[in-house]
């Protein structure tokens, strides 16, 4: 009975291994494409005024994230040198992107169609749509 028991052990942790890094990797993979920034959003007990909201989303416009296997890109429609930024990226925890620059960016929701993310140190949230 407790070599039956030990077996069943085994393959339950098993089975849970497998299926939170399958979990993982799917998530990785829908994270990959190009991603184009539509707006922000605050915490409804935010005290941040509905003018900052209005100027980031105006800086932002246009604004594509580029995530491949590692690497992620950051740039402008329409060009503009000076959103052309690169680094490498990994997935953590798969829920955290961690950007080689040391900036670290929560998922706060991801699908096939819209990704959510939270770069830490802000206060609002940017709402993608995938292109």
């Amino acid at each position: 009975m407790k070599f039956t028991y030990k077996i069943l052990v085994v393959l339950i942790l098993t089975f849970a291994s497998i299926s939170i890094s399958s979990f993982a990797q799917v998530n990785k993979n829908l994270l990959l494409g190009k991603w184009l920034f539509v707006t922000y959003t605050m915490p409804a007990k935010s005290a941040t005024t509905d003018e900052f909201i209005c100027e980031s989303n105006k800086k932002y416009k246009d604004v594509i994230y580029i995530f491949t296997k590692n690497q992620f890109e950051m740039k402008k429609k329409n060009g503009g040198k000076d959103w052309n930024k690169k680094t490498q990226y990994k997935l953590v925890d798969d829920k955290y992107i961690q950007l080689s620059v040391g900036q670290k960016i929560r998922i706060d929701y991801l699908d096939a169609h819209t990704l959510k993310l939270f770069v830490e140190g802000s206060k609002p949230t940017g709402i993608f749509k995938r292109i």
